[in-house]
């Protein structure tokens, strides 16, 4: 998952967090190699592009082990990027603890 806690900014993150990019059930040995075209697209990548004037944001990457190697009836993303309540679908999907992430700065 991809997302931006600093959405419209760092200092008044209204809209907050922005779901960026979300692929799940992706296989391990595609994802040791950097592949990840065997999972399936939950969400399509929004690339970075913090308004004008609102200063960095970061943007986080996070990797879960998922528990099975098919999340039971999931359904695409659909709707509003913003808000998107991270916690409860690490939760609903028993994501547990991540086991990779990263961050990059964007600023307009």
């Amino acid at each position: 998952m991809m997302i931006d806690p600093d959405a419209p900014s760092a200092a008044a993150p209204r809209a907050a967090p922005i779901r960026h990019w979300v692929v799940v059930d992706i296989p391990g040995a595609g994802l040791a190699k950097g592949d990840i075209s065997g999972g399936m697209v939950a969400s399509p990548y929004h690339q970075p592009g913090p308004p004008p004037g609102s200063g960095y944001h970061r943007y986080g990457q996070f990797i879960f082990e998922q528990p099975t190697p098919q999340l039971a009836d999931f359904k695409p993303f659909e709707g509003s990027i913003a808000l998107w309540n991270y916690t409860a679908f690490i939760n609903t999907y028993a994501l547990g603890e991540k086991v990779a992430s990263n961050f990059l700065l964007a600023e307009a």
